[in-house]
């Protein structure tokens, strides 16, 4: 997770979007990916899904 966060924020700091925490934090989420789960997995077992790379 540390990892991806850092390539998010790499990511950000090379774009108009401001380079905050918040950003980073925006970009995890909006990109995380519930796809690769099983079919009929709880909300609470899975959270937001599986963290994304940019």
């Amino acid at each position: 997770m540390a990892g991806v966060a850092a390539l998010w924020w790499e990511e950000a700091l090379t774009t108009a979007l401001p380079g905050t925490a918040a950003t980073v934090t925006a970009r995890l989420l909006a990109n995380s990916d519930i796809t690769a789960l099983a079919p009929g997995v709880e909300v609470a077992d899975r959270g937001v899904g599986i963290v994304r790379a940019p």
